[in-house]
């Protein structure tokens, strides 16, 4: 077995005195501890801490929950759950230096565009005194204007006890998945104040099991969520794990997720008068997905106001940058690309400073990769944001989306596509966009038809139509798609376009080229814009 020791937390600066912990998840500590970061399997985990006794998957899950409790009021460490691979010790940096976040001391700046943001949706006035006063009012304030999820265990309504541990266990698994949410506040127990209490029950049915979960709104009682699954009694931890990605994959995302949209329903049945911070975002955001210019500068607008009220708020510096995209895409010329490249980069940095390992944040430093030519980079940013959210469907959309402007990514890129609709199956149609540029990439022309005839009226969905449908040698529906592009952008140019998608990829931008270059899409822009660049 391996060698108990009390271990200093470098990361927190403060020991972790692991004497109360029995032997085995001591030496289930020291295992992670000497592997710290890494995904170990739950096989090697047994072979580690039992090498010489055949012990059951249940004695690993007890080991588990124990070491959880032991950390889990320990600021510099935490025991984190693959989906599907295993477990790892994420080691939290805390003190000065550290990562920011609410209450940390470091602050961003809103940058001058944000000011800016503040006069055209407050006022001005109100919403600068709040930023002007900001290291007095972050912390607690900021934590209070997030969404909060109270998750409890399932309740185990058969009489078999090893449903009971199920229910516990998927209780545990759920809220460190939710807790790695930066925009979501998780408690984890019976009881606590909270906007969102997630409850669930557990039924063995002769060879089966069906389990209900069920998200309600503590204030009004009401089921914003709910779905029940039934499966085979099979392995505890294939249950858990599968449950637990169908529950924080409904949960989890930023934009489209059961508690985001709740909570933006929620802003509109009361008005938009006096909002806060993340009632900002969720506004701005859902301007965002209209997918028009006219909202794309009202989202700037909201999303801007939502960072001066709080300069920590990384989903907002994350989202702002993705709306400065869109953005791009509808410049006229390679020169109107400037200023919104240098508040897209501002925003990305600015996240990137804040939360260099939030998902949302890889997924746009992908382009900043890519825009400064750094290929591998950009593949290996995209691949780690889907590592860390394999079950954020918006994140696994986004990556199949962005992702497929940079290079090859071949089946996996259809994989996160295809994922992402399992995981939330009221996607909304943005989430098709990803679909078919995957499909058009490995040169599945008509399945890319396919699954852009479901994505949203703008440029991405009629220029890769249009491209598409020329390879497959169909004009007439190849002219149809470029003419309703120029109708959507009369200015249309694919080489502005590419250099605001940074499409640098030579066999990327070949099979781009060649389709649009045939339906008759222009590709350079008209001579009093601007040179072409192809």
């Amino acid at each position: 077995m391996i060698a108990e020791s009390q271990q200093a937390d470098t990361t927190s600066g403060r020991e972790f005195d692991d004497s109360a912990l029995r032997p085995h998840a001591a030496a289930m500590l020291a295992y992670f501890r000497a592997r710290p970061g890494e995904v170990v399997s739950k096989d090697e985990l047994l072979d580690a801490v039992w090498p010489e006794t055949h012990v059951s998957e249940n004695s690993l899950y007890q080991c588990v929950s124990e070491l959880r409790r032991a950390l889990k009021d320990h600021a510099g460490m935490a025991l984190q759950t693959v989906p599907r691979r295993g477990y790892r010790l994420v080691l939290k940096a805390t003190g000065e230096g550290a990562g920011a976040g609410p209450g940390s001391g470091q602050v961003a700046r809103p940058g001058g565009a944000a000011l800016l943001g503040l006069g055209v949706l407050a006022g001005g006035m109100l919403v600068a005194l709040a930023v002007l006063l900001w290291p007095g009012l972050k912390g607690e304030a900021s934590l209070a204007e997030r969404p909060s999820v109270l998750v409890g265990a399932f309740r185990n309504d058969s009489d078999d006890v090893r449903w009971a541990r199920l229910g516990r266990a998927l209780a545990g698994d759920i809220a460190n998945t939710l807790s790695d949410e930066g925009w979501l506040r998780v408690i984890e127990g019976e009881q606590g104040a909270a906007r969102y209490r997630l409850a669930g029950s557990i039924q063995a049915e002769g060879d089966r099991i069906a389990v209900q979960a069920r998200l309600v709104e503590v204030s009004s009682g009401e089921i914003v969520w709910g779905e029940t699954w039934r499966d085979g009694t099979g392995g505890f931890f294939a249950i858990q794990d599968a449950i637990t990605d169908r529950v924080t994959g409904a949960l989890r995302g930023t934009w489209t997720g059961a508690i985001a949209s709740n909570d933006r329903r929620a802003v509109h049945r009361r008005g938009t008068e006096n909002l806060d911070a993340y009632e900002h975002f969720l506004i701005g955001t859902e301007h965002k997905h209209r997918f028009t210019p006219a909202d794309y500068e009202i989202a700037v607008a909201h999303l801007e106001t939502a960072i001066a009220l709080d300069p920590q708020f990384v989903q907002a510096w994350g989202t702002l940058a993705v709306v400065h995209a869109l953005r791009g895409s509808n410049a006229a010329t390679p020169e109107a690309l400037a200023p919104i490249f240098a508040d897209r980069i501002d925003a990305i940095e600015t996240a990137a400073r804040l939360a260099p390992e939030e998902p949302q944040v890889l997924v746009q430093m992908n382009w900043l990769a890519g825009h400064r030519g750094e290929t591998l980079r950009a593949e290996q940013l995209l691949r780690r944001a889907v590592e860390l959210a394999p079950n954020n469907p918006d994140i696994l959309a986004e990556a199949a989306w962005i992702g497929n402007w940079r290079g090859e990514l071949g089946e996996d890129s259809v994989g996160w596509s295809d994922r992402s609709k399992v995981l939330n199956p009221d996607w909304p149609a943005w989430y098709a966009v990803g679909a078919g540029l995957s499909r058009f990439n490995l040169g599945q022309y008509r399945a890319a038809i396919s699954a852009l005839e479901e994505a949203p009226d703008f440029i991405e969905r009629h220029l890769y139509t249009a491209a598409a449908a020329a390879h497959l040698g169909d004009q007439p529906a190849a002219e149809a798609a470029r003419d309703r592009l120029l109708e959507l952008k009369p200015d249309f140019s694919l080489d502005t376009y590419s250099v605001a998608r940074a499409i640098h990829d030579p066999a990327t931008r070949d099979r781009l080229y060649s389709g649009a270059r045939a339906a008759g899409v222009p590709l350079s822009p008209r001579a009093s814009a601007g040179a072409s660049l192809d």
